[in-house]
């Protein structure tokens, strides 16, 4: 019996054709059937094992399938879309239509200046806010695109990545950053159709990652950091459409109240009645993008579950809105006090009242850089910075608290004292050299508690505060603090020095809480309960004049482990720090800059092994060559201003977490973080930053930002 060896079919003896295909019967023998083997088998490389199509992980030992580089096909994805991107920035839209008045013939031109003058300017109006609503009403159409950006569009959308785990990654990687570049920039039709399609494609790699990877937690931050991007852009559309629809709904309310501009009678005219109560603008609840002032509504939290509300940051339960964040804090009627971490024992609470009311403005102002241009994340300032929340057990009505609303302010030289009555003694502040002090801005209010019963009080103990209730505070609710902050030679105030204040303390009664109360709730850690009991010790500082007068600091003498830099020594202005001056001085904790420091040395600080944190001065442009090399303590760095970074400045500096590199820094020498492996965040706020090779060299931990070499 034959067969034949294209369709299968049964020959009939003799056949020189196939009656079902008609393919040519071979003269080999047919009489069995072939087995034919296409494809390639892959195995584990581990165990060995047979392993399937689209797999990343073997299912049998659980070994990692990666390839040892990026596809080429990646490679080639991300060096065409950079170059489609370099040539779109670079070439004018001269292919785009004219839209608009441009596009307008004489006689339509004519037409709409008549239409304005008849129309009190309400079509002109519409059509100057039109930009800003259109993201919105458009918000899923295609814009009208070069030829290059047709060509982009092209390859993200019909680009397959591969399925190995280092090219998936690399891929939502570098999604992300176009997707966070988008998310910086202003939110306009374009930039939204970009980010829209971006997170097409970046759910697509999430998806398959989710498969492939199996969670991985890398793909798994950086889809987190997408969505987060496109929320943002989101945000910005509908914060821009809202300003375009207020501003057409404002001009026409005020055509509609006060008449045409070619003097005919308005709606306040014919009905007099209307006029009696008009409502009044806060100029301090306008947002301005351009200069980084954004206002959101105060959210209503009444009848929402505690756990339902904030996040946990930095020890403190927070909600975000915007860039800002008002820090929440729970009263409860029995003083109570509910640990922000603690989700379980908020699930038995319910918002009853809170001490903003909802629909109030929300004023957040970014702080500028040096062009006076706003970042886009970082806040200087907002009008409320806590919120009170009343919360009773779910199910208990009796709770009607009582409280005084907080007064606004959009003034960093001005705050107003908070409400304190009613909440536990723990619920606020932090401890401080044996004290407890509560921030205001910049400034910071001691606080004093006097017991009822006469009782000692342990201010820098939390978890002995919680067993007491405030009951009577002896500055007023919404006091004005005032606060003057020092200024450098040129007049500039800084940000976080305050020369003086009204008040420096504030005096709290307090009541002792019952016993069962009190045993109920849990021991207290975190960031409102850190203490610091170290006691500053002062290293002698050594100088030498310079030829123009100026003082240097050289040395010091001593085992402290604090060290003061005074703006002048012997009326001697202090300038620079000199080269070596604290090299290996492991005994150094902490450094305080009053003076204009214009230079850091080589070598300055290194070796300072104990050193926990440092912030450079504004006035400083050049931070030297191995400066604070092997500070591997050093957990805190504040860069004020612009300086520049010499080679391995900061080299093993093995606790430090981030660093922002300010925006007209110019450069940061080779080798300058190599080392820092607790870095995870690297902040260049330019481009044109230069960047030295190896300068984040075996940093295993950083994320965020590419940095470039």
């Amino acid at each position: 019996m034959a067969f034949c060896s294209n369709c299968g079919k049964e020959l009939a003896a003799g056949a020189k054709f196939c009656f079902e295909c008609g393919t040519p019967v071979e003269k080999t023998d047919e009489t069995v059937r072939r087995t034919v083997y296409s494809g390639e088998i892959h195995k584990c490389p581990s165990c060995g094992e047979v392993l399937q199509s689209m797999t990343a992980i073997c299912p049998a030992c659980g070994h990692e399938l990666n390839s040892a580089k990026l596809t080429s096909a990646l490679k080639e994805f991300i060096d065409e879309i950079n170059e489609c991107d370099k040539i779109i920035a670079n070439t004018p839209k001269k292919e785009l239509p004219k839209k608009g008045w441009k596009s307008w013939k004489t006689g339509t031109r004519v037409f709409w200046v008549i239409l304005n003058l008849f129309t009190s300017c309400i079509p002109l109006v519409i059509y100057l806010s039109f930009p800003l609503l259109k993201p919105f009403l458009k918000k899923n159409a295609m814009p009208e695109l070069t030829s290059d950006e047709k060509h982009k569009v092209s390859l993200i959308e019909n680009f397959a990545f591969p399925n190995d785990r280092e090219s998936l990654l690399e891929a939502l990687l570098f999604v992300k950053s176009k997707m966070a570049f988008l998310a910086s920039e202003k939110a306009d039709e374009r930039n939204s159709y970009w980010m829209r399609l971006w997170n097409t494609k970046a759910t697509q790699l999430y998806e398959k990652a989710k498969i492939l990877l199996n969670n991985d937690v890398i793909a798994e931050n950086a889809y987190s950091e997408i969505v987060s991007s496109k929320s943002t852009v989101d945000k910005k559309i509908r914060i821009r459409a809202g300003i375009g629809a207020a501003i057409i709904v404002v001009f026409c309310a005020f055509i509609a109240l006060n008449g045409s501009l070619l003097g005919g009678k308005g709606i306040l005219d014919r009905i007099p009645s209307l006029s009696e109560g008009s409502p009044t603008i806060n100029e301090n609840a306008d947002t301005d993008e351009s200069k980084g002032i954004y206002t959101y509504e105060m959210r209503n939290y009444i009848g929402k579950n505690a756990a339902s509300i904030g996040e946990v940051s930095g020890g403190y339960l927070v909600d975000d809105y915007g860039s800002g964040e008002l820090r929440v804090v729970f009263v409860t009627a029995d003083g109570m006090i509910i640990p922000p971490e603690d989700k379980e024992t908020k699930k038995n609470y319910t918002v009853v009242a809170q001490n903003i009311e909802a629909g109030a403005n929300v004023t957040v102002v970014h702080l500028r850089n040096s062009k006076g241009e706003p970042y886009s994340n970082l806040v200087d300032y907002q009008s409320y910075d806590e919120i009170l929340l009343y919360v009773a057990q779910i199910g208990d009505n009796s709770y009607t608290p009582t409280y005084t609303a907080i007064t606004p302010t959009l003034d960093r030289h001005l705050y107003h004292i908070r409400d304190y009555v009613g909440r536990n003694a723990a619920s606020f502040g932090k401890s401080s050299n044996d004290k407890r002090i509560d921030e205001y801005g910049a400034g910071e209010l001691r606080i004093v508690f006097t017991a009822e019963d006469g009782s000692y009080i342990d201010a820098s103990d939390p978890n002995s505060l919680k067993g007491y209730i405030v009951v009577k505070q002896d500055i007023a609710v919404n006091t004005e603090l005032k606060l003057e902050y020092e200024t450098n030679s040129k007049g500039e105030e800084y940000d976080n020095l305050i020369r003086s204040q009204n008040y420096e303390e504030i005096n709290l009664t307090v009541r002792r809480l019952d016993a069962s109360i009190v045993s109920e709730m849990p021991e207290l850690t975190g960031a409102t309960t850190n203490s610091s009991s170290n006691d500053y010790v002062e290293l002698t500082v050594k100088y030498r004049v310079l030829s123009n007068g100026t003082a240097e600091i050289t040395g010091f003498s001593g085992d402290g482990n604090h060290a003061t830099i005074n703006s002048k020594i012997d009326g001697h202005k202090v300038v620079s720090i000199g080269d070596s001056a604290f090299v290996d001085c492991t005994t150094l904790e902490s450094v305080l800059f009053w003076a204009e420091i214009e230079t850091i040395g080589d070598y300055a600080f290194a070796g300072c092994t104990a050193l926990k944190e440092i912030s450079i001065p504004f006035e400083t442009t050049t931070i030297g060559k191995y400066a604070f090399q092997g500070c591997t303590n050093l957990s805190s760095l504040v860069i004020w201003g612009d300086a520049d970074i010499g080679d391995y400045a900061f080299a093993g500096c093995t606790a430090l977490p981030e660093v922002s590199i300010g925006y007209d820094t110019k450069s940061v020498g080779a080798h300058a973080f190599d080392g820092c492996t607790s870095l995870t965040t690297a902040t260049i706020w330019n481009d044109d930053t230069i960047i030295g090779k190896d300068a984040f060299a075996n940093c295993p931990n950083l994320e965020g930002k590419a940095i470039r070499e």
